[in-house]
């Protein structure tokens, strides 16, 4: 059984859509007990109002969104056919760029020129936003380890002592395979990073899918 890190795809020779957002999705915390001031994402939160628009090119079945995975409808169809499990989707709020308010087109406007602006679309498709329900923990050979905790907060940092930050490696690619549950989509407790089982990389190639990324993980 081999098991892979999956990635969304900019698109090389021709360039996927992508999506943006509205606002800040962030909570600011301010531990009494630890003394920390940090933000806690709340992307993950299945029930967050965030809003989203569309760039009109290339609609690929998966689709990148800052920390989300966006799945089309009719990828929808092909996940629940081919029976792979781990995973639940809960429909995205994608808007049409004739329905911004003011404050919402204000907001591209700081971040795109005009001709950008134009390229987003105003008959957007529906995508799913993609959660993982699926398990598994990292081999002891990532070498990662929980360096900060508090448990009022709940604040954590893993690190691996001695190793650049994971922004600049990626997270590790060393699964314990006797702690994996099964699921063909599957998290590890220090990461949000998505990996899925061999079945589902052969679903992908079966259907000429778009949008991923496959890196061959290590199960040891």
């Amino acid at each position: 059984m081999k098991f892979y890190k999956i990635m969304t795809d900019v698109g090389l020779r021709s360039k996927f859509a992508y999506a943006t957002g509205f606002g800040s999705i962030d909570e600011k915390i301010n531990c009494s007990v630890c003394g920390r001031e940090w933000f806690k994402t709340l992307w993950y939160n299945e029930d967050n109002t965030f809003e989203l628009v569309l760039s009109k090119e290339n609609f690929s079945n998966f689709l990148g969104c800052v920390n989300y995975v966006l799945v089309s409808d009719d990828t929808k169809m092909v996940l629940t056919q081919e029976f792979l499990t781990g995973y639940h989707l809960v429909k995205a709020s994608i808007l049409s760029m004739d329905d911004l308010s003011p404050e919402q087109l204000r907001d591209l406007k700081i971040n795109y020129t005009y001709s950008q602006l134009k390229k987003f679309a105003k008959n957007p498709p529906t995508y799913h936003k993609l959660f993982i329900d699926g398990k598994a923990e990292l081999h002891e050979k990532a070498g990662v380890v929980l360096v900060e905790y508090c448990e009022h907060c709940g604040y954590k940092r893993y690190d691996i002592p001695g190793s650049p930050p994971f922004y600049m490696i990626g997270s590790p690619k060393f699964i314990k395979k006797e702690s994996w549950d099964g699921s063909d989509f599957f998290h590890v407790k220090e990461f949000h990073t998505i990996y899925c089982s061999e079945r589902f990389y052969e679903v992908y190639k079966k259907h000429n899918l778009t949008g991923l990324i496959f890196e061959e993980v290590e199960a040891i």
